[in-house]
């Protein structure tokens, strides 16, 4: 756990399932310097973030796991897999300061302008 802080710097890993993506988070967890990368923003079929996660709000949730998961550097590293990449936009959406931005917009104000992201595809 890093202490609680705002990112500076933020990096998004856009996967598919069963490539990798996993790997690649405990490696860039394990430099203590790149975030803890996880999936932050995965919810079941009508389920909320702050209903599973035990927030006030959504924003709380998400305010929640920006501070927690920044690095001392101020790195902030998450995971997004397309399955869930839609109803996660439709879900930060919902919260009122980003209620007219869509898309790629969202994740400037949401992950601080992302630096990065990373996409990842499983070859067969």
């Amino acid at each position: 756990m890093f202490p609680a802080m705002n990112p500076a710097i933020s990096y998004m890993i856009a996967s598919v399932q069963r490539s990798g993506t996993h790997l690649l988070c405990s490696i860039l967890r394990s430099t203590g310097i790149a975030g803890s990368p996880e999936e932050y923003f995965l919810s079941k079929p009508g389920e909320t973030w702050e209903k599973r996660w035990g927030t006030p709000s959504r924003e709380a949730y998400v305010q929640h796991i920006l501070r927690q998961n920044t690095a001392a550097n101020g790195v902030f590293g998450t995971v997004v897999m397309w399955s869930y990449f839609e109803p996660m936009l439709q879900m930060l959406q919902e919260i009122p300061a980003y209620k007219n931005l869509n898309g790629a917009q969202l994740l400037v104000p949401v992950v601080h302008a992302p630096q990065h992201i990373l996409s990842f595809s499983q070859t067969r």
